[in-house]
């Protein structure tokens, strides 16, 4: 199945992206691979109004947001250490070193440089990943959501393609002998939630 499980799906989208996602995928990803099914009136004879379909969408669409959020099913995030804090430019970083530009595109000027050595008929796996923050806008556990997902795909996920890339918290040593902990996979999440478009 291209598309993922929803089972989760309330842990991770607000109703007002999942209602504009639904009513036009392409309005937020113009790359999407999700089928638009709203708004395409133009298979109605002439002598019938498009309003009169058209005044009906809104509810639809409200109702299939209420049915997603409604059963929805909890779910238990994974949790980084205390003792690592975020940071963008390592996360942007450990966006290249750890591969996930093999799968993804990102519009960020030094990453979308990879563009050029892909063969434009070329299809990629996993989605463009620019402006994502946008995309959690309104959920309160965007970060363990996005974390979690990094971490261990399959929680979400059973039969997702993406990798499970290993990624453990770290010690590095700086010049002067100081050390400091990170967590690449946090690092990642805030790298991505910070691109809100």
């Amino acid at each position: 199945k291209p598309g993922p499980s929803l089972r989760y799906i309330g842990s991770k989208n607000g109703e007002a992206f999942l209602y504009d996602w639904i009513a036009n995928p392409q309005s937020f990803r113009s790359s999407s691979r999700m089928p638009r099914f709203f708004s395409l009136h133009n298979h109605l004879p002439d002598s019938q109004a498009d309003e009169e379909a058209a005044k009906f969408e809104p509810i639809e669409l409200l109702g299939i947001v209420h049915y997603l959020k409604h059963y929805s099913q909890s779910y238990e995030y994974l949790q980084w250490d205390a003792d690592v804090t975020a940071d963008a430019a390592r996360g942007k970083i450990a966006f290249q070193e750890r591969g996930c530009l093999a799968c993804h595109s990102h519009h960020d000027e030094t990453l979308a440089g990879i563009e050029q050595f892909r063969n434009p008929d070329e299809f990629l796996q996993g989605p463009d990943l620019s402006e994502l923050g946008a995309k959690f806008t309104g959920v309160a556990d965007a970060r363990k959501w996005l974390y979690s997902w990094i971490k261990e795909p399959t929680r979400y996920h059973a039969r997702t393609v993406m990798p499970d890339l290993f990624i453990d918290a770290e010690v590095l040593t700086a010049a002067d002998g100081s050390q400091t902990k990170v967590d690449p996979a946090l690092d990642i999440v805030e790298f991505l939630l910070s691109d809100t478009g």
